[in-house]
């Protein structure tokens, strides 16, 4: 099913949850962090140290002594600040706090890694455990909206059901994967680690024309590209949702197409968006590309886009966010592996 609506449902006000899930007032958490004991140099770093290097071990070396630790990179230390059901298989959640000091305007659809914490650990120890060289439970995802004057950012998490099969879901954001776990749970007041800014994904903005296509874990990103390309763009998205209720709204320019293919299984291979693609009119001029989602649905647009339509790899980001039948940790070693 097709719709070129841009706006099929409509937003409610956003509102943090109080610790039985329920949405309350917005005051309670927006001093985010206020209350942690973290010690005031950890809070420092924590702020000031926007990009991850690895911790190696202390051990030997060829004379015999023992080589120190070199210090780990600490992520930033969010706060949980509200927490919204956007639709039946999309969550959004509110980050903010004196943690996103000094992080840098205009990010939203930059990637982002968000580090679990386990649960009944305080930011100072989840910290000095990455200090320490323990690396939490990482995943990849886009922020959505970034509101520099409030230090806020929305990252929204992608829902599938627990019966899929998977080890996990998409990126770790569906129902029983460890991120969509922690934002299902998450309340106002919870912290979570964040390394970051990655680039954006749609650089090519002078383009004649646009096409983008995702599924529900692509959505934010190819969201936020939709409403940073030139008013006067013209052009068509495809967006694979699991219910007709997943539609929603998104300020792209009156001259973008937009249609909702709706796949209530993506756990299975879908030919949805391919068969979609292939029967457009294809417009004069040269395009940008958007391509992001399950990696078969994207290795067979590759093939189709820039193989059999020639597109210039420069002009298109084309990426598997995520594959069936494995965690994101293990799809990122098989991307790595067979990456050009």
């Amino acid at each position: 099913m097709t719709d070129k609506t841009r706006a099929a449902s409509s937003r409610t006000e956003e509102a943090p949850v109080s610790p039985s899930g329920q949405t309350d007032g917005r005051s309670t958490a927006s001093a985010a962090g206020a209350g942690w004991n973290v010690p005031k140099v950890l809070r420092e770093q924590a702020s000031l140290r926007p990009l991850p290097t690895g911790a190696a071990n202390d051990g030997p070396v060829a004379d015999g002594s023992v080589t120190e630790r070199p210090k780990a990179r600490l992520p930033r230390i969010l706060s949980v600040i509200s927490r919204r059901q956007l639709s039946p298989h999309m969550l959004r959640v509110t980050l903010g706090g004196e943690g996103l000091r000094n992080f840098p305007e205009g990010q939203e659809g930059a990637h982002v890694k968000l580090l679990i914490p386990e649960p009944d650990i305080d930011p100072a120890g989840f910290l000095s455990q990455i200090e320490q060289g323990q690396r939490p439970v990482t995943r990849t995802y886009t922020i959505r909206h970034h509101r520099p004057d409030l230090r806020e950012i929305d990252i929204d998490f992608a829902l599938h059901g627990q019966d899929q099969g998977k080890e996990e879901s998409p990126e770790g954001e569906g129902s029983g994967g460890p991120a969509s776990n922690w934002a299902q749970r998450a309340i106002p007041g919870d912290f979570i680690g964040l390394f970051g800014p990655g680039p954006k994904k749609m650089t090519f903005l002078n383009a004649d024309w646009f096409l983008l296509a995702a599924d529900m874990t692509a959505i934010p990103a190819a969201a936020a590209a939709l409403e940073e390309i030139p008013r006067d763009a013209v052009g068509t998205a495809v967006f694979e949702i699991t219910s007709e209720d997943d539609r929603q709204e998104i300020d792209a320019p009156e001259g973008i197409d937009i249609h909702w293919l709706v796949n209530p299984t993506p756990e299975k291979p879908s030919k949805e968006q391919s068969r979609f693609i292939r029967a457009i009119r294809w417009r004069p001029g040269r395009p940008s590309i958007f391509v992001a989602g399950e990696a078969s649905v994207v290795k067979e647009l590759r093939v189709h886009l820039l193989q059999e339509r020639g597109i210039p790899r420069e002009d298109s980001y084309v990426s598997a966010y995520w594959k069936i039948g494995v965690n994101e940790d293990t799809h990122q070693k098989i991307k790595r592996a067979t990456a050009d």
